[in-house]
């Protein structure tokens, strides 16, 4: 059984699929967001945690600088700080799979009603 080839799509025909798609997004608007924020999140903390080490390594690895203080304190909040991404990065997957799982859920809806009518 050999499949069907499928035309392919002009750029304003791909255009139109993708705002059909995107207006199952509308009623998603406040998750998504929340969703976006976490996401930012993560990827914040992602970056302050190079330059925590790299704080770390010029003042006191280099010149071999070691106060007990100092050092505790940036290790507790490169610690406190990849605690914190893992968190965010967690609720913030699940956040997106929610909304997809819900978006998949109402485009079945839609294509049964339209089909079985």
């Amino acid at each position: 059984m050999q499949m069907e080839k499928q035309p392919k799509l002009t750029a304003k025909d791909q255009f139109k699929v993708f705002k059909r798609l995107m207006r199952y997004t509308i009623p998603h608007k406040v998750s998504i967001t929340i969703a976006l924020s976490l996401l930012i999140l993560t990827i914040t903390g992602s970056i302050v945690g190079p330059l925590i080490i790299q704080s770390f390594i010029d003042n006191n690895l280099t010149p071999l600088y070691f106060p007990k203080n100092e050092v505790m304190t940036l290790a507790l909040v490169y610690i406190g700080l990849q605690v914190f991404i893992v968190t965010v990065s967690y609720f913030q997957l699940l956040r997106f799979q929610d909304i997809s799982l819900k978006i998949i859920q109402q485009m079945r809806m839609t294509f049964l009603q339209k089909y079985t009518a």
